[in-house]
């Protein structure tokens, strides 16, 4: 029987060698977030939060109470990087530190998930592309509102033809931002260099996403913003609204600071053509079961670093560029009061 079990347990020891947990590091506490995106990646069976990286000595203190035993903490993520040697890296960071980021796990071929948007700039945003396409690694941008079941089924249906030609795309998502901004993330939330702009690069970006994951680059963009409220510290807007304009659809795109209640996933509706004519809201609850690799962007991220496969389009960089330069397009639009023409 001894020897029985010596070979039982030889065999399990040896199967689980063959798949062993991705090693995953971690940068940036300052985020509200990346507390949560920490918890995701220690609750994946298939990876191990090994390290983690802030310049902040105090919340890298509190992040060990936190991690699991045999975590390490650093105060330099490049030098995290040079010791730990972790197969991917999650971020949760002021929007300009991006590109830093990318450009050091690109040199390590380190595959990198960040909480969106993709970059400040659609310039940085390029080079961040183009760094992670010839260091053959992943590049995810994360919008967690399209993980609800809600939006995956409307996704699917989609992408399956099943409910005719999208025409119209409008989208609102609201933040109270008051509320649950730590001392920490507000330094920076308010911070135009540092966070690329206001609620239009906040909280517009998820609608924006969906609009170019739908249509594509659009042909002009126009918008809008305001200080619709009195807030120690805004020196951006806390309301605005874009117009994306296709050939043969339209996306209307509004994302809120305080001026809105906080909308949770966000709410929009599309309007469709085709047999079934059809209005469908994305905060409709729909019958679809989620498999454990896409109940959130962590998980998704993790199964396609283990996989070896591209994650979904509408947080591929190749996608997250044209959000960029929508972006952009959208600013220049408030700045001059004109709408503006894309490139093609």
């Amino acid at each position: 029987m001894k020897q029985i079990h010596f070979l039982l347990v030889t065999a399990v020891s040896l199967c689980r060698a063959e798949s062993p947990k991705t090693r995953v590091a971690h940068i940036g506490l300052e985020m509200d977030g990346g507390w949560s995106f920490m918890k995701q990646v220690q609750e994946e069976p298939g990876a191990e939060l090994v390290a983690v990286a802030d310049s902040h000595p105090e919340l890298v203190e509190r992040a060990r109470g936190v991690t699991a035993p045999g975590t390490r903490y650093y105060g330099d993520f490049e030098r995290m990087l040079d010791e730990v040697k972790p197969a991917a890296v999650t971020a949760a960071l002021p929007n300009n530190e991006h590109l830093a980021v990318l450009r050091a796990c690109a040199r390590r071929r380190i595959h990198v998930w960040f909480q969106k948007p993709m970059a400040t700039t659609a310039n940085d945003a390029r080079e961040m592309e183009r760094l992670s396409r010839e260091a053959g690694i992943i590049l995810m941008i994360n919008y967690h509102p399209l993980w609800t079941a809600s939006m995956q089924a409307i996704t699917s249906r989609i992408e399956a033809g099943e409910i005719g030609t999208v025409e119209r795309l409008v989208m609102r998502h609201a933040f109270n931002a008051s509320k649950v901004l730590s001392p920490y993330y507000k330094s920076y939330f308010l911070e135009p260099a540092r966070h690329g702009g206001g609620a239009l690069m906040d909280q517009g970006t998820y609608g924006i996403d969906y609009a170019v994951f739908l249509f594509g680059r659009p042909q002009r963009v126009f918008a809008s913003a305001k200080n619709l409220h009195d807030v120690k510290g805004l020196r951006n807007e806390d309301e605005a609204w874009a117009v994306l304009d296709y050939p043969k659809a339209t996306a209307i795109i509004n994302g809120a600071w305080w001026s809105l209640p906080d909308t949770g996933p966000g709410i929009g509706e599309l309007t469709v053509t085709g047999t079934k004519g059809m209005l469908q809201r994305a905060t409709v609850e729909a019958a679809l079961t989620i498999p454990p690799e896409r109940k959130h962007g962590i998980a998704h991220f993790i199964d396609c670093v283990r996989n070896n496969r591209p994650v979904d389009a509408p947080h591929s960089a190749a996608v997250n560029v044209i959000v960029n330069e929508v972006v952009d397009a959208a600013y220049e639009s408030i700045r001059t009061g004109q709408a503006i023409t894309l490139p093609r």
